[in-house]
């Protein structure tokens, strides 16, 4: 635990490529019986005592890394000249400045033939980047969108498909422009690491659960609001924290069994269960947050003294242990 990064895996973990590939870089030890101390409330305790876990979310799998640990991943040599070989086949120039854009939908699960509905509440549209894209290709960046998606009309949200590469190339092209961009642009998903692990300053919208990815440190995450799906009516985060819901060892990101507010639901079911429905961020609020987002990344974002405040005024609104409260980047 004197480590900079703490791997802890069990017997069963599922991930032993992704394992073997990262332990070239960095020493990983299987430990079953830590795991199993770690697991435990009490052990997570100890953990974050000893300033070794800030963010209690264990994959189910036995997976646990140290969220402050950022910059994991670099690129070989021939990674290098792999990934400018598919910068030239999409007529990329090495001088551009480049913008990766995502949403988060269904399209890859079912393209996969995966019924994929118990995060449905974090999907949002692409077409919510359009005036956002529109501008920064204003301002002189290049947009290429990321992830599985189908094709669309690059006239109106004139982003860079990467649909022409051969699949075989696209798992890893979407890791090496990441690499190359100035920031991402990403919605709530798992791609959402990728800016994370190289370190890279990333803007989230449509953020939700408050708190559930560790990537928020690295910038700007605009949340979804939520409002009651019979009347209408946004609802406040004292409202939210109020309701109750048990997380099971059978849910996707929870290996114990334990009671979690509504603000960190991650399961659809449970926005059912109390009438949720989420309220997507608007145009207009993701082309705020990406201006902010130019700032940021060029090291220029200053926040006045009063901006400060509401902001340490917003993460004193949740526990000391809980993501929100300890991230460094800007809600």
């Amino acid at each position: 635990l004197k480590k900079d990064v703490v791997f802890i895996v069990n017997h069963d973990c599922p991930y032993d490529t992704y394992l073997d590939l990262l332990s070239k870089e960095i020493v990983i030890k299987k430990d079953p019986n830590l795991y199993k101390l770690a697991t435990k409330n009490k052990g997570i305790r100890w953990l974050q005592k000893k300033n070794r876990l800030i963010s209690p979310y264990f994959l189910k799998d036995g997976l646990v890394f140290d969220p402050q640990a950022k910059g994991l991943l670099h690129f070989s040599d021939k990674e290098e000249e792999r990934g400018k070989k598919l910068l030239h086949l999409l007529a990329i120039e090495s001088h551009e400045k480049i913008i990766t854009v995502h949403n988060k939908d269904t399209y890859f699960y079912a393209e996969i033939g995966q019924k994929k509905t118990w995060d449905t509440y974090r999907d949002s549209e692409f077409s919510a980047l359009s005036k956002s894209i529109h501008y920064l290709n204003n301002q002189g960046f290049r947009c290429v969108k990321v992830g599985h998606y189908p094709e669309f009309n690059q006239e109106q949200i004139p982003a860079l498909s990467v649909n022409t590469l051969p699949s075989s190339e696209r798992q890893f092209f979407d890791f090496y422009i990441q690499h190359k961009a100035i920031f991402s642009i990403c919605g709530s998903s798992g791609i959402g690491c990728i800016p994370w692990q190289l370190n890279k300053s990333m803007l989230i919208h449509n953020y939700i659960p408050l708190g559930l990815n560790i990537a928020i440190d690295c910038g700007i995450f605009i949340p979804k609001l939520l409002r009651d799906k019979k009347t209408k009516k946004l609802l406040s985060l004292s409202y939210l924290q109020s309701l109750k819901s048990w997380v099971s060892n059978t849910d996707y990101y929870f290996s114990h069994l334990a009671v979690y507010s509504g603000d960190m639901f991650h399961i659809q079911e449970h926005y059912d269960l109390y009438n949720l429905e989420t309220v997507d961020n608007t145009e207009e609020e993701i082309l705020e947050a990406v201006k902010e987002m130019i700032l940021w990344a060029s090291g220029q974002l200053l926040l006045s003294e009063e901006q400060s405040k509401r902001q340490e005024k917003f993460k004193n609104l949740f526990p000391v242990n809980h993501n929100m409260h300890l991230t460094k980047g800007i809600v």
